[in-house]
């Protein structure tokens, strides 16, 4: 392996290190860093460990120049008027439409064109839907980038940090102060209106996303699906698709330029058609927008047709090592990506493995005469597929192990059919379908799309016999992930007939950082845990015992998408459980029950219990209903000869009792339930940690109620900068002047307690991800 290579691989790991900072490199610990490392590299001692230091010295001036330009704090205090231009296409949703927009003046004072900030807006009432290339007036209320700060789910505020959007917000009204070019003659606008306007393809979003780029109408069952079979790579627009239109626009130019004569045969046609070949796949990556897999594609391809144009003999790991040089220096946020790396890695594996000689082994040689048979090639080219598909799935199973915590097991039966299946019809057909289209061959171009639209029902047809096997996605626990990576890295190294023994050691640092991660915590009996996860302006919340799960609500669901899933999904794979025991869900309110048709299947078997039954559950939550999990006492205070007409006030009221600590979940609970409470149950109220009642309103934690209840820690869950005003500064007072503590998911994001023989531990999310991109104001 080259020393160029590791030596990139080095500057990548180095820029990728900034995930980990809380803080920005003091200066002179930078100059430190780089001096230090321009001296490994100049001296050739440890030349990748050189890198290291310069490439995360880079990625600090990367940060240090992406929050310069962050917005004053004024933006955010009011409405203000901002002016500036559209940099890319519009999202059109069902009601509202949602834009980056390139501001270059807020109340018409102008902002520097070096340091112009790009934000994110969404519209709603009576939106227009702002074009490529237009400028704008708005009219606009901010707020700062947040996302929902919980344990190992997606980084929303990071993924902001890193497409340099500097705010988030909404329209109150706009006026187009100028036309951009007129985007609705785009081939991909065109072409997108025409698959959205169809009624007879089953796969208009696959269409879309194979044809143009468009990956954003992909439904999240169908993504559901892609990741359980393997088969995400297919519908991203990256190096296999690149690949497939240069070489079937290398054939047919070619085909075409074959009777004809260039410069009397000086300029050889088959670089012409290299040539050609290559603006082909450029077209292809314009129109789907380039996004960071596109673009890696196209700068190899490039790479190697300058290489074939001027005689040059390059090897793939040389291309690689340019490819991840150029993308470290000019684009440092592309290295943050997943898509990145599993890219590169699915490239460096299908070389490495073809460059060792299994294609070229005497047995597989194919005679002169091959072209006669008609079978003389099939047989070595199946080898051939069969060979990479298991490869890839045994060289990316650690990363995507670590990434996912779970394993495809059949993605390579299914890759064995979709690969060739894509690559020579699927592909081929759909962008053939894309070209007669936009030359004004539309009936044709609908014909050839109907074909691919059935050859994409064939093959997920196929897909999903194999994914509803109970066997087809293997969750991974923390030492299977780390056994998982042994055995990967040694039959990786064999496939690869490594001599040397670097490669093992790599792979073992895999695991000893998989081994690393935090492990599922056991408790003894009468011992519970209680994880508040953070989805904004709602609640939800797991309980766990030594052996049962129960949960609390669910949080809201805006559209497919429901803030708590991720974190339930990720507690049951950590636990290695399927369901739970008991869902509780509080009452009908939408940020209460919202998204508990996101975790349906998580409640198969399970006992639901409601405030409201006839609309949540199958019972009804109250007195003197309750159970036992491991020695903890699980009993609803709600009473059945009490009725209250507020939705609010039928929350149902659940009481833990430990060995060890107590606590008491009211949903959204106002004063006249409380005070019922307080004068039916009394001092049986009491608990350490009190789940303040309907996020803090006014109109709840009434004095008597707290002086029942007399908790040592309240847990207060809500939005940031919500539009109720909760909590209610009078409230906060009052919990303060009782010496209660407020541990607030606005502020800290998940809270995770733990009531122990020892006492209560608690964690939240940002005791542990304080980020350079973060803001805890």
């Amino acid at each position: 392996m080259s020393q160029r290579f590791f030596s990139a691989i080095g500057f990548a790991v180095g820029i990728g290190l900034m995930s980990f900072q809380s803080t920005l490199l003091p200066a002179a610990a930078a100059a430190g860093l780089l001096i230090f490392g321009l001296a490994s590299v100049g001296a050739g001692i440890v030349r990748p460990c050189g890198w290291v230091f310069i490439g995360l010295v880079w990625s600090n001036l990367f940060a240090v120049w992406s929050l310069h330009q962050r917005p004053a704090e004024y933006w955010f205090l009011d409405q203000i008027q901002l002016s500036g231009s559209i940099p890319e296409q519009s999202k059109i949703s069902d009601d509202f439409v949602r834009f980056n927009f390139e501001v270059e003046s807020v109340n018409n004072e102008k902002i520097s064109k070096f340091g112009s900030p790009k934000v994110r807006l969404s519209w709603f009432d009576d939106y227009q839907v702002p074009k490529k290339g237009d400028r704008w007036r708005f009219t606009v209320k901010l707020r700062r980038p947040r996302g929902y700060w919980n344990t190992d789910v997606f980084d929303y505020e990071k993924y902001l940090f890193l497409e340099d959007i500097t705010g988030l917000g909404y329209v109150v009204s706009g006026e187009r102060i100028q036309r951009g070019r007129d985007t609705d003659l785009s081939v991909k606008m065109r072409f997108s209106k025409r698959i959205n306007a169809s009624s007879t393809l089953l796969y208009p979003d696959l269409i879309l996303a194979l044809g143009v780029g468009e990956r954003g109408l992909i439904t999240a069952d169908r993504w559901e699906l892609l990741r359980k079979t393997g088969l995400s790579h297919l519908v991203a627009i990256s190096g296999l698709h690149i690949g497939l239109v240069a070489f079937w626009s290398l054939a047919v130019i070619r085909f075409l330029i074959y009777p004809f004569n260039f410069y009397g045969g000086i300029f050889p046609k088959k670089y012409l058609a290299i040539i050609l070949s290559a603006f082909c796949a450029f077209a292809y990556a314009q129109i789907a927008g380039f996004p960071v897999p596109t673009l890696r594609a196209f700068v190899m391809l490039v790479i190697g047709v300058s290489a074939i144009l001027l005689l040059k003999r390059v090897s793939l790991v040389s291309i690689l090592a340019v490819t991840v040089f150029m993308f470290a220096w000019l684009i440092p946020s592309s290295i943050f990506s997943t898509a990145f790396w599993l890219s590169f890695a699915a490239v460096w594996i299908l070389g490495s493995v073809f460059d060792a000689g299994f294609s070229r082994s005497k047995n597989e040689l194919i005679p002169l005469n091959a072209s006669r048979n008609r079978f003389g090639l099939l047989i070595p080219g199946v080898k051939r597929l069969i060979l990479a598909q298991l490869s890839l799935f045994v060289g990316l199973a650690p990363l995507i192990g670590l990434l996912f915590q779970e394993i495809s097991m059949v993605s390579p039966m299914i890759n064995l059919l979709a690969v060739p299946v894509f690559g020579l019809l699927v592909i081929p057909v759909v962008m053939a379908g894309v070209v007669v289209s936009s030359i004004g061959l539309e009936s044709f171009g609908d014909r050839l799309i109907g074909l691919g639209d059935f050859l994409i029902f064939l093959v997920f047809n196929f897909a999903d016999f194999f994914e509803r096997r109970s066997w087809s996605v293997i969750q991974l626990g923390q030492y299977s992930l780390l056994f998982l990576v042994i055995v990967s890295g040694f039959l990786l190294c064999y496939l690869l007939k490594a001599k040397k023994i670097q490669g093992i050691f790599f792979l073992s640092g895999i695991g000893i950082l998989a081994f690393n991660s935090e492990p599922p915590q056991q408790f003894s009996s009468g011992e519970f845990s209680i994880r508040f996860i953070d989805v904004g302006q709602g609640l939800a919340a797991i309980i766990r015992t030594q052996n049962h799960s129960i949960a609390y609500d669910f949080g809201p669901a805006f559209g497919l998408f429901s803030p708590a899933k991720d974190s339930i999904e990720r507690s049951f794979r950590q636990h290695q459980k399927d369901t739970f025991d008991v869902a509780v869900v509080s009452h009908r309110a939408a940020d209460h029950a919202g998204g508990l048709a996101s975790v349906k299947s998580r409640l198969k078997g399970s006992t639901i219990v409601s405030g409201q039954p006839l609309i949540n559950g199958d019972r009804r939550c109250v007195f003197p209903m309750r159970w036992n999990f491991d020695g903890v006492d699980f009993r609803f205070l709600n009473r059945p000869d009490i009725q209250f007409g507020e939705d609010n006030n039928k929350s149902c009221v659940l009481h833990i009792k430990g060995k060890f600590g107590t606590a008491l979940f009211t949903g959204d609970l106002e004063r006249p339930a409380e005070v019922a409470l307080s004068h039916l149950y009394g001092r049986e109220l009491g608990a350490d940690v009190l789940q303040i009642p309907h996020h803090g309103s006014h109109s709840s934690s009434s004095t008597l109620f707290l002086s029942q209840v007399n908790p040592k820690l309240g847990i207060l869950s809500r939005g940031v900068n919500n539009r109720y005003g909760h909590p209610s500064d009078r409230v906060v007072s009052r919990y303060r002047q009782r010496g209660i503590r407020i541990l607030d998911t606005a502020r800290v994001g998940q809270i995770y307690l733990v009531s122990r023989r020892s006492g209560w531990d608690e964690t939240t999310y940002i005791d542990r991800n304080v980020r350079i991109w973060r803001s805890t104001d």
